[in-house]
């Protein structure tokens, strides 16, 4: 009798600490999965230093590169950790919340898998406090400072095709001290752009997206080269935007007036001086690839 209770306790022992033994292995397996179907939506992702705690998976860092933009974006998480929706697992859809280090900021989200569309639903996304100065890309572009928040809800991508509900983006503190230039192949745009030097920035965007058309509602900026209101509707095609709306307004301050300016005339066609500061322009149509706007004080 005593012989055959402690086979039973060293059993229930086996069964309880062979999945502790392997959780790394498992959390290997779960990565390399996650890995290879995120590269089905083109999303390269390298996952280190998985494991799995108490009903979640974490991982010290995951480099990730989407390259389905104009131009390749690269993320770096650290500390991320993904809490499954316990009843999610029982069916073929899975929902996950994440949260990780992004940047000195915070990302948390909430993602689900629909199996049958095979179509991922981001239901929330937040990011608060990330330091554009931190990413390496935007850094190249000599950017020494600036916080970044952004919040984006119900979004849908499937393939080449995305929507979403509302997505909100503020910068405040932007600060770039040098100048530099974008090469137009870069941006798939027909000229090259000028970056100048620009302090005291804040920037916000409110927008919406159903199959690949971004309305953007509002859209305000105002630094030292002055204040620019713009409202618009994009088609993204084959990773370049198309522009089908978009009208704004821009009063240009001190450094922005000696920046386009003197050019004002050339730019408008005559209709506009070189000494106006302030005016309105409006979207009409393409020559070739090139956008044709019309202009008013």
């Amino acid at each position: 009798m005593k012989n055959k209770l402690t086979f039973i306790i060293v059993i229930i022992l086996l069964i309880v600490a062979l999945p502790l033994l392997f959780k790394s292995r498992i959390a290997e397996y779960v990565s390399t999965r996650a890995e290879s179907e995120l590269l089905k939506k083109k999303i390269f992702v390298d996952i280190r230093d998985s494991n799995f705690g108490f009903v979640n998976y974490n991982a010290k860092k995951a480099e990730i590169k989407y390259s389905s933009l104009a131009y390749p974006v690269e993320l770096e998480l650290e500390n991320i950790l993904v809490v499954p929706k316990l009843l999610s697992l029982l069916g073929a859809n899975k929902e996950v919340d994440i949260s990780t280090n992004l940047y000195d900021g915070i990302l948390i989200s909430n993602i689900h898998y629909l199996s049958s569309d095979n179509k991922i639903k981001v239901n929330d996304f937040d990011i608060r406090g990330l330091k554009l100065s931190e990413h390496p890309q935007i850094k190249m572009l000599n950017i020494s400072n600036g916080t970044l928040d952004v919040k984006l809800n119900s979004a849908e991508i499937n393939n080449d095709q995305f929507s979403y509900e509302s997505f909100d983006v503020y910068i405040e503190n932007f600060q770039k001290r040098v100048e530099n230039f974008i090469p137009s192949w870069l941006l798939g745009i027909p000229m090259d752009i000028v970056i100048p030097k620009i302090y005291n920035g804040v920037f916000s965007i409110n927008s919406k997206a159903k199959n690949n058309v971004i309305e953007i509602s509002k859209l305000f900026s105002k630094s030292n080269l002055g204040k620019l209101e713009l409202e618009a509707k994009l088609e993204i095609k084959n990773r370049k935007a198309r522009i089908l709306q978009m009208r704004g307004r821009v009063k240009l301050d001190v450094d922005g007036y000696a920046l386009i300016g003197p050019y004002l005339p050339l730019i408008t066609s005559g209709v506009l001086d070189s000494s106006d500061s302030e005016f309105s322009f409006e979207f009409r149509k393409y020559i070739g690839k090139l956008p044709i706007f019309a202009y008013g004080r």
